[in-house]
């Protein structure tokens, strides 16, 4: 905020009404006296630069009840306040969270595809693919099983549409190919190419002696 906001009648409003009030109260008074709608930080800097006290212990004590305890929000905040509350509260029938077997989407290190909660925390959750293959197998897929989906739709958990693939050959097919190494659409040619890769990982394996 610049300099010239703070003129002398703000100032002068400020340390008429500061002593003795709580910043976050001062705050709503101020946005009501000037019909403004600053924030606690604009209003902590100014006080701060212009040597403005309040004077507070703003430490709750036993007892004590907040500012705002009882009264509508219409009371201490601002129409655009509230306005921007509203765009982020749960909606009728909007579930809060997911419970355990639920599939949902989510963006995850800047790829988007279905995860599936497993247990009761926000923690207990696994990405549905390796689930699906999992269900399907038996297996208990390790850190370095990487789990492709052949026609590169991520949204695609179709048993049919995945294969495990090895850290190794999953880096080395990146490493040789274009984008993620994968041909997006294809999943005959994506297969070809893993089993291709996979040859090759056992050869240079057996090569080196470790197979």
């Amino acid at each position: 905020m610049s300099e010239k906001y703070w003129t002398d009648d703000k100032l002068d409003w400020l340390r008429a009404h500061a002593n003795g009030v709580p910043r976050a109260e001062i705050l709503v008074q101020f946005n009501k006296a000037f019909n403004q709608n600053i924030k606690k930080s604009q209003l902590d800097g100014a006080m701060n630069r212009y040597f403005i006290n309040c004077n507070v212990d703003c430490k709750f004590k036993k007892g004590q009840e907040s500012y705002n305890k009882g009264k509508s929000i219409y009371e201490y905040m601002s129409p655009e306040a509230i306005a921007k509350i509203r765009q982020t509260q749960f909606k009728a029938g909007h579930n809060k969270w997911h419970s355990k077997g639920d599939v949902y989407l989510k963006v995850k290190h800047g790829r988007k595809q279905p995860y599936i909660r497993i247990g009761k925390t926000w923690k207990d959750e696994m990405i549905y693919a390796r689930y699906v293959y999992e269900q399907n197998t038996g297996e208990k897929l390790t850190p370095d099983d990487y789990i492709v989906h052949l026609d590169g739709n991520y949204e695609n958990c179709e048993f049919s549409n995945l294969m495990k693939v090895e850290k190794n050959d999953h880096l080395r097919i990146i490493k040789e190919g274009a984008g993620d190494g994968y041909i997006k659409g294809s999943a005959e040619l994506n297969k070809a190419h893993i089993l291709v890769n996979q040859l090759i990982g056992v050869v240079k394996r057996k090569e080196n002696g470790n197979e």
